[in-house]
């Protein structure tokens, strides 16, 4: 068993439970400008209808909600199906629960790590810490 960076995160969502997540990480949304600093709304309407699109088929699939100020605002929808650890070297991120449970493993050592784009990812995670996050739970992993 080889190990590879530390740091890593992964999440299984519980069985019957889908987990809505807001990530940091690129998209486009409806906003007026106010100056410098623009004023963003997507309503939850729009959020529902996007999420409803991304069905259950994958075990994650997101969509970009906006970006603004070198932050991304991405929806990621999880479902019960088995999902790989990573470790983000360049990005945090921040994990809003909006409905459904999950429990997050952090920390620990990725067990034979591969490069995906600038990412490392793994089947799973050797060690770390487990994370039980619920609706309105917040979680923010730094980067590495």
């Amino acid at each position: 068993m080889r190990h590879g960076r530390r740091g890593g995160h992964q999440v299984r969502p519980r069985a019957v439970s889908l987990g809505l997540f807001a990530a940091l990480s690129a998209g486009t949304a409806a906003a007026q400008t106010g100056g410098a600093n623009p004023i963003i709304h997507v309503s939850a309407g729009e959020i529902a209808r996007r999420t409803q699109a991304l069905g259950n088929e994958r075990a994650s699939a997101s969509f970009p909600v906006f970006e603004f100020g070198g932050y991304t605002l991405r929806l990621e929808h999880r479902t019960d199906k088995p999902q790989n650890a990573s470790v983000h070297e360049a990005e945090s991120e921040l994990f809003y629960v909006v409905e459904g449970t999950a429990v997050i493993r952090t920390g620990g050592s990725l067990v034979n790590p591969r490069r995906s784009d600038s990412n490392l990812t793994a089947a799973s995670i050797d060690g770390g810490s487990l994370q039980t996050l619920g609706p309105g739970d917040v979680l923010l992993i730094p980067p590495g």
